[in-house]
């Protein structure tokens, strides 16, 4: 549900913005996944180098042990708001609203075209 509303936001975004020009994708697409590439690096290394030394010393984060007593409703929208939010999933389902959007385009020129086909054949 959340990586639907996350894709929802992109179709809305991309849509009006252009997303393929002349059966390619636009320019911005690709800046935008090599923007969320490096990002996801950097959030990696960051990661990596911020683990502790010895697995024994790490600890649950104080909000993952607050888990276990929240009521049905807010744990459903926490599971919303972690997988919209989840670094791996956004990217994905950022290039996939870009990609549908294209793919909608292409659709939406090919009946324009097969009617106005139809439309030329039928005048005569």
């Amino acid at each position: 549900m959340g990586l639907s509303a996350l894709g929802g936001v992109m179709l809305a975004i991309a849509g009006p913005a252009s997303a393929s020009t002349h059966s390619h994708p636009a320019t911005w697409v690709g800046a935008l996944k090599v923007a969320l590439g490096v990002l996801l690096v950097l959030r990696a290394s960051r990661q990596w180098h911020r683990r502790p030394a010895d697995t024994s010393q790490a600890q649950l984060p104080e909000w993952m042990a607050a888990i276990d007593h929240l009521a049905p409703v807010k744990m459903f929208g926490l599971a919303v708001a972690l997988a919209a939010a989840n670094v791996k999933n956004a990217p994905l389902t950022i290039a996939a609203g870009a990609s549908i959007v294209m793919a909608v385009l292409f659709f939406v020129l090919g009946l324009k075209l097969f009617g106005d086909g139809i439309g030329i054949l039928t005048s005569s």
